[in-house]
């Protein structure tokens, strides 16, 4: 009985004692530095960091002095006196995460600056005790720039020297979207990611956050990976998000007609003109290579006027298929009451106009199922192309209810150009019609394709429904 005792308690020591996997470090520098480079043990699990460092880019000022390029290395350089600066570190729900957050903030009273870029930089090892410099490699995963929080850039590398790649493109302000260490090219691994701010007002902030996790953890949907190739389980990754001004989004060529802007659709170089309460310019920027910009806030609550200039819009892109509700084709006004205006356009090549099909293409109901406890309609609903049109109709088919004090839709996906809620039976569509093409004559019939909430319990009348789609 002892010895089972005894092998029990050994058991429960042996499990106790196991090292977890987990971040520690000693205090970092007041800059955020961090690594054995900056003199502070920082580890991820078993393995150190060599270096934890971060880059700040403001356009027009050269910030590092005789180094290359014109970025501050913020261990290193000092910003110039009316752009304050404070870091801090915290670990998220475990020991796992790591959190660091990076604030930049304009202390003066008419200063703006402008073009900036912030980049953070991480040169780590994992597991060093089975793991050599060079048997690690990166990967990506995600879309970089796809919302206007995320990194914009972002670079895998060997660190190199002070003579580096990767260091002479932080230094310069810009890196280069590429990952040089693939599984393919064992090397030893740097991270960096980049964020952006078109302009900082007086009074204005820009708060970066970037987690460092062996848990497999990302803020954002964007994500570099370091990997051991020995150690498959083995990782570190890499991620962040920025704060962005309440009056920024994105200019986007809306290929697939959702209305919404996707991976890849962003339009570059598309100058976004800022007007003030009298109609005056404010200031002007272009569109990145995502199709964000970002005014930041300026001071005051406006109203302000943000205005697409068409002239600079690719010229096949003449259609315009989104735009902020209120607003137009190419203008939006907005009042800042605490609250931060994401404001979108998207545009096409006429082919591809989402139209409302009212008048062209024929709606129609089958039946209709109630359940009369919760009074939820599920019903078939038929679209026809009728024989005598001349128009073929393509995904996506969005379809809305009209305002009304009896039915709504219960489970809207978003708003459509005119302002009412729907719902997307694209999936329904295609299920029948080759290619999800309504062609001339051809009929659909998408049973329980649209749920409608009914106060009295009954069918709503076929004027309540509006059905959009691209017009081929």
């Amino acid at each position: 009985m002892k010895q089972n005792l005894w092998l029990v308690i050994l058991c429960w020591m042996a499990l106790t004692t196991t090292p977890t996997e987990a971040i520690t470090s000693g205090p970092f520098g007041p800059s955020g530095a961090g690594g054995t480079k900056n003199g502070q043990a920082l580890l991820i699990g078993p393995g150190d960091v060599y270096e934890l460092d971060a880059f700040l880019r403001v356009g027009g000022l050269d910030l590092n002095g005789a180094q290359i390029g014109t970025s501050a290395q913020l261990s290193q350089d000092s910003l110039p006196a009316g752009l304050s600066y404070h870091f801090s570190s915290a670990f998220g729900t475990n020991a796992s995460d790591l959190i660091l957050t990076y604030t930049f903030s304009n202390t003066t009273s008419t200063v703006t600056y402008s073009n900036l870029a912030f980049f953070a930089f991480l040169d780590a090892e994992i597991d060093e005790a089975t793991n050599t410099f060079y048997n690690e490699y990166g990967t990506v995963s995600g879309f970089a720039g796809f919302g206007v929080s995320d990194p914009s850039a972002w670079q895998i590398d060997e660190p190199g020297f002070q003579n580096g790649l990767l260091l002479r493109n932080l230094f310069a302000g810009a890196l280069n979207n590429s990952n040089s260490v693939p599984q393919t090219a064992l090397n030893d691994v740097a991270m960096s990611l980049g964020f952006t701010r078109n302009l900082l007002w007086p009074g204005d902030s820009l708060q970066v956050q970037v987690m460092v996790s062996e848990a497999g953890h990302a803020l954002g949907s964007f994500v570099l990976v370091q990997h051991d190739q020995v150690d498959t389980t083995a990782q570190i990754t890499f991620s962040g998000q920025a704060s962005h001004g309440a009056l920024s989004g994105t200019v986007f060529g809306d290929s697939n007609t959702n209305s919404l802007p996707d991976p890849g659709e962003g339009i570059g170089n598309v100058l976004m003109v800022l007007q003030g309460t009298n109609g005056n310019s404010l200031a002007q920027v272009f569109t990145d290579s995502n199709g964000h910009y970002d005014f930041g806030t300026p001071p005051g609550p406006g109203p302000f006027t943000v205005n697409v200039t068409a002239a600079t819009l690719p010229g096949t892109l003449s259609n315009n298929v989104a735009h902020p509700i209120p607003g137009s084709d190419y203008s939006a006004t907005r009042t800042l009451v605490g609250t931060n205006a994401v404001l979108n356009w998207g545009y096409a090549a006429p082919s591809q106009q989402f139209v409302n099909l009212a008048g062209q293409v024929q709606v129609g109901f089958i039946q209709w199922q109630l359940n009369r406890a919760t009074g939820s309609l599920l019903g078939t609903l038929t679209l026809t192309n009728p024989a005598t049109s001349l128009i073929v109709f393509g995904p996506p088919y969005q379809v809305g209810l009209k305002s009304s004090t009896n039915f709504y839709l219960p489970h809207p996906a978003g708003v459509l150009n005119d302002g009412l809620p729907y719902v997307d039976v694209s999936t329904a569509v295609k299920a029948q019609v080759a290619n999800g093409l309504l062609r001339v004559g051809q009929n659909v019939q998408m049973t329980n394709s649209v749920e409608v909430y009914s106060l009295t319990r009954s069918v709503p009348p076929l004027s309540l429904f509006e059905v959009w789609a691209t017009q081929q």
